[in-house]
């Protein structure tokens, strides 16, 4: 998935006024379990911890389930709207034969809102 198409892929979700989005998985025997609440700051200290190598269970360990996966990238973000002048990450982590080989932020939604004109 580009970056482009992730973006607006989240920015559409987030941006939804007045939706509060319930972060559930399935776990091994099928029933689906409330997500740990996640923090900008919280997701930023957990992707720090992933390292270069890391397996996709170790990964899922530090990190939980990621939001998106497409292909050998996962994809882990917030599922909230930014709080005003807030810009909301995205981080994504790039797996060849199921170890890290790469990660990145990329910027995601932001409040600011379009510039104004006068």
């Amino acid at each position: 998935m580009t970056s482009k198409r992730l973006f607006l892929l989240l920015i559409c979700c987030a941006l939804i006024p007045g939706q509060d989005f319930a972060c559930t998985r399935t776990d091994a025997s099928g029933h689906k379990v409330k997500s740990r609440q996640t923090t900008s700051s919280s997701l930023a200290e957990q992707f720090e911890k992933i390292k270069v190598g890391m397996t996709e269970k170790e990964v899922i360990e530090i990190m939980g389930e990621p939001k998106h996966k497409e292909g050998n990238i996962w994809t882990y973000a917030l599922d909230r709207a930014p709080a005003p002048g807030e810009q909301l990450m995205i981080y994504q982590i790039t797996f060849r034969d199921h170890r890290v080989v790469r990660k990145q932020i990329i910027g995601g939604p932001d409040a600011t809102g379009p510039g104004i004109t006068l």
